[in-house]
């Protein structure tokens, strides 16, 4: 049911969806669609926060994800410069893409739509970059005044604003060699910032 109502979203947008449409792609039943999640609403919370979590997944908290930066061994650098590739890898994807080009149809129309995805995705990954930054401030390796700011510098700067042109369907792929001077200029310009002098 959440793959039928992720394709006719995206074709036909939120408005233009019916359950029913969902049940006729899916071959479930009305009843089961409203057991499982209430309304075409809840039916969308599902489809963000399904997807969020897997996007966020590497920076949140949690003792067995092992990919999270906490978990992480090296320098700040090695770290960040690694949160920062996988930011720009999942900002471009097309699930990113795609729930952007929803929310920018839909948004106004069903405003929760765009605060349960912002909400779940690039304001819980910005916050797991805040708890890493903290507990390095913590450890003596950064000096950061604001970490929630530094945060969202950091975030912006990895991803710049490329995941709004992809939703907008123009191609903004960029070779090996731009990717990753760009990550290394990221994390350069970030430390140079940050880094405890010596």
């Amino acid at each position: 049911m959440l793959d039928a109502a992720r394709g006719l979203f995206l074709a036909k947008g939120f408005a233009a969806t019916s359950l029913d449409d969902v049940v006729a792609k899916s071959g479930g039943s009305l009843t089961t669609l409203y057991q499982l999640f209430g309304n075409k609403e809840g039916l969308w919370r599902e489809l963000v926060l399904s997807h969020c979590e897997r996007i966020s997944e590497p920076m949140q908290d949690g003792a067995a994800d092992q990919d999270h930066p906490d978990h992480q061994k090296g320098p700040p650098a090695v770290v960040l410069r690694d949160v920062a590739a996988r930011l720009m890898a999942l900002k471009l994807g097309p699930d990113v893409s795609a729930g952007i080009r929803i929310v920018m149809t839909e948004g106004s129309k069903f405003p929760e739509l765009a605060r349960l995805l912002y909400e779940n995705g690039p304001m819980s990954g910005t916050k797991s970059v805040a708890a890493y930054l903290t507990k390095q401030v913590e450890a003596g390796t950064l000096e950061i005044p604001d970490v929630d700011l530094a945060a969202e510098l950091f975030c912006s700067m990895a991803s710049g604003d490329r995941h709004l042109w992809t939703a907008c369907g123009i191609n903004v792929d960029m070779s090996p060699e731009a990717l990753n001077r760009h990550l290394d200029e990221v994390v350069r310009v970030f430390l140079a910032a940050y880094q405890k002098k010596s």
